[in-house]
């Protein structure tokens, strides 16, 4: 299939099953596309995966992969000098402490 649509689809799944609980899966659709996105030199939209992967770690009460994932993710917002993408994950991690 095209990927572009797949990885809507699998965005899309990845959100219904955080809301059904069903974070494994959850985990699992947002890697699959943080790993579309890193062949795909789409440095934001990991940024934003492995953010949501962070959220999911966290549901999950898993603090140190959480925060692994956002760290991850706040460093390549600042290394894209994306000021609302910093601020939104030193929130989480903020959150968090």
């Amino acid at each position: 299939g095209d990927p572009w649509r797949m990885g809507i689809l699998r965005s899309y799944l990845a959100l219904y099953a955080t809301d059904m609980g069903d974070y494994a899966a959850a985990a699992r659709y947002h890697q699959e596309n943080l790993a579309a996105a890193i062949e795909h030199g789409q440095r934001k939209q990991a940024a934003e995966l492995l953010s949501n992967l962070g959220h999911v770690a966290r549901l999950v009460g898993d603090g140190t992969r959480s925060r692994d994932y956002y760290e991850r993710s706040l460093a390549i917002y600042r290394e894209l000098n994306d000021a609302q993408g910093v601020e939104s994950i030193a929130q989480a991690l903020q959150e968090m402490a």
